[in-house]
């Protein structure tokens, strides 16, 4: 990663965003996080307002990891709950609960995070309306900016695809699953979020820049393993001073 990195040295690009995300980077000993970060402030021009995320899962939440996180200037939090229902994380895999979620977050707070994300998904297997309702309820009274709120998408060679073709779980009827997403939108805009992209939902001045970038078609520069990224057809030594993002 940090090979990576230096292969932009001397291009003078400034980042507005930084987002280390996809799978759950939080897994990551802190020491490293402390070098890739390093590497990046070294290579890159980081504005003064930039609006750093970390994906993370509830059980990857621990106070010396927050503590470093937060020195080295990560300013965002982003963690995948899911859901708040146990039997609907259980057959997802998931390896925390309700309450752990409720402890990690309010544990978050108490360390200094100020703008926290939850993912949140929708018709999942086990998941009916109901279900669903709950989850909506629990996060408008928790202490949290933003929710990103996304529906389930059969991924090959996963247990869920498997597990469907084989007939052992059924996925939602269409009209259902819209019927989901209404509900999640109505509730969370009465609640006090900003619906400002299909699936995020923002309180007040709290909206994600860094994953805007990719609906505008801005750029940005992808690193590490099965990253995509964004460059104008302009050389990078054309583009001096101009912002990039990186996650």
């Amino acid at each position: 990663m940090i090979k990576e990195i230096n292969l932009y040295k001397g291009e003078n690009i400034h980042l507005d965003t930084i987002y280390i995300g996809g799978g759950t980077p939080s897994y990551l000993d802190e020491k490293y996080m402390v070098q890739i970060v390093d590497a990046i402030k070294n290579v890159f021009v980081l504005e003064d307002n930039i609006e750093f995320t970390i994906e993370m899962n509830p059980e990857s939440v621990e106070v010396d990891k927050i503590k470093t996180y937060l020195q080295i200037g990560i300013n965002r939090f982003s963690m995948g709950v899911q859901s708040f229902n146990n039997d609907v994380l259980n057959i997802m895999g998931r390896l925390h609960n309700r309450t752990s979620v409720f402890k990690k977050l309010a544990l978050m707070r108490e360390l200094g995070c100020k703008n926290i994300s939850i993912d949140l998904m929708l018709a999942n297997p086990k998941q009916d309306i109901e279900i669903l309702r709950e989850d909506l309820s629990i996060a408008c009274k928790l202490d949290i900016d933003h929710i990103s709120y996304y529906s389930l998408i059969l991924k090959e060679q996963t247990y869920f695809d498997l597990w469907y073709r084989q007939g052992k779980i059924e996925l939602f009827d269409p009209e259902e699953e819209r019927k989901m997403y209404h509900e999640v939108v109505d509730t969370l805009v009465k609640n006090g979020f900003d619906h400002y992209e299909i699936s995020s939902f923002a309180k007040k001045g709290l909206r994600g820049i860094h994953n805007a970038k990719y609906w505008t078609l801005n750029d940005f520069i992808g690193l590490g393993m099965g990253a995509a990224g964004n460059i104008s057809r302009t050389s990078l030594s054309r583009k001096l001073g101009r912002k990039a993002c990186f996650f």
